[in-house]
């Protein structure tokens, strides 16, 4: 199997925006390693910001999905696909009203899960591996929208919450219990402690991939957000800690698309 990583892609509806153009080639290169590739399971994960903003009415969401995510189905890549922040509208010049952010939550589920009411972690099992999407805005907009203000640090923070977090611990004793490879993925970066950015519950998310029960049995952690473009070998017993970066390059160069085989050395990128 291999795993493709990409993450903030930040795409528009406008053709001409740098990111787009950047993941059309991105496309194209993605198209030829299908090809030559044929007998391999090819399964991408897009660790959210997929979009640049949700206040285009989904013109954004379904720009992509027409243009990127439906080709690489076709080109015969498997999609697992992880909410950012971006995706739900928090940089659409509305943020300060919790209501109007939180009104993009459930069309951007439609667009990307066919599911306004999906709930997380969410797990999704292709030829033997399980792959479990958090969603690390979900604790952010519980707090948020209850007391109708945006936290005093609101700016890009996560929050997983302790329902997603004891959830996880079922899903992770499943896929052991099935014997099933396991590859974590979510937006915030968990390893970054920057006010304003971090996740704010990263220790209990160490605390649980890193306990005796299932430390080891881990075999990636896949996130962005930061666009720092960096891995943490063996970090919390996981031999893959990588944050992809921006694969479009949003404000930063675009960075290395890596290619991963949990079964195998080395983790390469895509030529």
């Amino acid at each position: 199997m291999k795993i493709v990583h990409l993450t903030d892609l930040h795409l528009t509806a406008d053709e001409t925006n740098p990111c787009n153009q950047e993941m059309d080639k991105i496309l194209a290169r993605l198209k030829s390693f299908a090809t030559a590739n044929p007998d391999e399971t090819k399964v991408i994960v897009l660790t959210g910001d997929i979009v640049d903003k949700s206040d285009d009415h989904g013109a954004a969401l379904a720009n992509v999905k027409a243009r990127y995510l439906a080709p690489l189905e076709m080109a015969g890549y498997s999609l697992v696909v992880v909410p950012g922040n971006h995706d739900i509208g928090r940089y659409d010049g509305s943020w300060r009203n919790c209501e109007m952010v939180q009104s993009y939550v459930a069309p951007m589920k439609t667009e990307l899960f066919e599911n306004g009411g999906q709930v997380f972690p969410k797990v999704e099992v292709i030829d033997g591996v399980a792959f479990i999407v958090l969603d690390s805005q979900a604790e952010v907009f519980v707090r948020e929208v209850g007391t109708g203000t945006m936290a005093t640090n609101h700016t890009a923070e996560g929050e997983l919450g302790q329902a997603q977090i004891e959830a996880l611990k079922t899903a992770l004793r499943r896929a052991i219990a099935a014997g099933q490879k396991i590859v974590v993925s979510l937006h915030h970066e968990p390893f970054n402690s920057l006010p304003g950015f971090h996740l704010i519950d990263r220790h209990l998310l160490g605390w649980v991939l890193g306990d005796h029960a299932f430390r080891g049995k881990v075999s990636a952690l896949l996130f962005g957000h930061t666009h720092w473009f960096e891995e943490h070998r063996n970090d919390w017993g996981i031999p893959y800690c990588f944050d992809g970066g921006s694969s479009t390059g949003k404000e930063c160069q675009p960075s290395p698309v890596r290619i991963i085989d949990i079964h195998a050395e080395p983790v390469t990128t895509l030529a």
